[in-house]
């Protein structure tokens, strides 16, 4: 038992540290996701290629610490490299606000939602997907 715990924590770790080197490129809704629509100056294109830079590399850093982490079973170790990824991610996010114009802020907001990744279904589109977290509604147990 203690085996796939260590097993689906290791599992965790590395799927959170891929995601966020996935969003420092730009992929599944990173900060590239709205970007081309903002009539970004070169040297705002410049700095976000930068600083996303900047942050693939502490992932990838982060990444190979847990990676250490999980073969040594340190689960005390790969809580703290989270909460590091967890802050680093909020730095990023940060650091690419704090480069856009207030009216690219809005554009971006208003192109995807919250720039901070929230899911922008409501309450009917949930119902009418069969609602949050209900897989595939039974099926492929002998449906309903």
């Amino acid at each position: 038992m203690k085996k796939i715990i260590t097993i689906a924590a290791i599992s965790a770790l590395l799927v959170m540290l891929a995601g966020g080197a996935a969003y420092a490129l730009g992929f599944g809704g990173g900060p590239r996701l709205g970007f081309e629509n903002l009539d970004l100056t070169d040297e705002q294109s410049a700095q976000i290629d930068a600083i996303n830079e900047a942050f693939r590399t502490e992932v990838e850093a982060l990444r190979e610490e847990g990676r250490e982490a999980a073969r040594e079973g340190d689960r005390v170790q790969m809580n703290e490299l989270r909460e590091e990824f967890f802050a680093a991610r909020a730095a990023h996010r940060a650091q690419l606000e704090a480069l856009l114009t207030d009216e690219q802020l809005d554009a971006l907001r208003s192109d995807c939602g919250d720039f901070r990744g929230e899911r922008r279904f409501d309450a009917e589109q949930k119902r009418a997907l069969g609602g949050h977290g209900r897989g595939m509604g039974g099926l492929g147990r002998g449906g309903r």
